[in-house]
């Protein structure tokens, strides 16, 4: 989606936005924007862009059809995706083809890195460097600002998971570790979950060894909480996810029939202090945070995801998550 503004004249001190296509959460902070009649260019990861650099500055051109020059950008939301630039490599032969593809994509990929350096001088919100994180990396900065974790274990073999449980008598949990994947077709789809391992089922693995694989304590919870963070400002959600055995463990397996309780959660001054240093930490300055707080009030830290969705946040507490966004790039520098 381009913004209507079709002339140089009228894009000067403009929010650009790089997100992809139907992507909800970037619909409804628009909707704000042309509500405040705020100029803004929204770039997808599925339109194709050229660049050039000169005395003018940098220059973009989207789909050879809307030139952007930097300067005119006043702010940056990194909300999905990537600067994606296209070549045609002609008629080659298949290994001249494939190295000089090879060339190209290596050299894209350096243009984009460079945009979104230069875009991250300005007012912004995250970049594409900072839009993925390890979740290994994040749990270790997590501790180092005093968070609470529960017990974390990598295990490769089915004789680890039985001395794991032969060891004490908690409850454990598996789940991936890179950001989940969604796989989609036109009649069906599936996504991985959080899942806990039972140690009767443990001893039908058909094989012993496997790829190491996350495991953690599993926490008993009172409720669960979505923390949107955005500016060293805290829009909060408990989650009541633990009254229903289909949520229990992973709240996304929703039960759309008797969805769970959600209310807004004022955070103690104390987890919100050591959030802020967690994403100064981690360079960032928005994000979505998944805690646990478990029967004795304690909160443990489970992930940041840059670019979650925050409308099941922003609408359930009336926090308009959307409108915050805008005003918040919208600010003068």
């Amino acid at each position: 989606m381009l913004a209507p503004w079709p002339t140089k004249f009228f894009l000067i001190n403009m929010i650009l936005i790089l997100s992809q296509e139907h992507d909800r959460s970037t619909d409804k902070v628009i909707e704000w924007l042309v509500y405040y009649d705020i100029k803004f260019i929204r770039i997808n990861l599925e339109n194709h862009l050229t660049i050039s650099m000169s005395h003018e500055g940098v220059v973009l051109i989207i789909d050879a059809k809307l030139k952007i020059n930097l300067s005119e950008v006043k702010a940056y939301w990194y909300r999905r995706g990537s600067f994606r630039f296209f070549a045609k490599l002609g008629k080659k032969p298949e290994l001249a083809s494939s190295f000089c593809s090879s060339v190209i994509e290596g050299d894209a990929i350096v243009l984009a890195e460079y945009l979104d350096y230069l875009l991250g001088n300005k007012r912004h919100i995250n970049t594409f460097a900072t839009g993925e994180v390890n979740k290994l990396i994040v749990l270790e900065i997590a501790k180092s600002v005093d968070l609470k974790i529960p017990d974390t274990y990598f295990i490769e073999d089915t004789k680890q998971v039985l001395d794991l449980f032969s060891s004490n008598s908690k409850r454990y949990i598996t789940k991936n570790l890179s950001p989940m994947p969604v796989f989609e077709d036109l009649d069906w789809g599936f996504m991985l979950y959080t899942t806990e391992i039972l140690k009767k089922n443990v001893a039908n693995f058909h094989k012993n060894r496997f790829f190491p694989s996350l495991i953690q304590e599993y926490v008993e919870k009172l409720f669960e909480l979505r923390i949107f963070f955005l500016n060293d400002n805290f829009y909060s959600m408990a989650i009541f996810s633990q009254l229903d055995d289909q949520t229990k463990i992973d709240f996304r397996k929703y039960n759309r029939a008797i969805p769970a309780r959600r209310v807004p959660f004022n955070l103690p001054n104390e987890i919100k202090d050591k959030i802020i240093k967690l994403m100064r930490t981690l360079n960032l300055n928005c994000g979505s945070l998944d805690f646990i707080v478990d029967l004795d009030g304690n909160f443990y830290f489970l992930e940041v995801n840059p670019v979650g969705q925050f409308g099941m946040v922003s609408s359930p507490c009336n926090f308009f998550l959307e409108k915050e966004i805008v005003n918040y790039l919208n600010q003068e520098s």
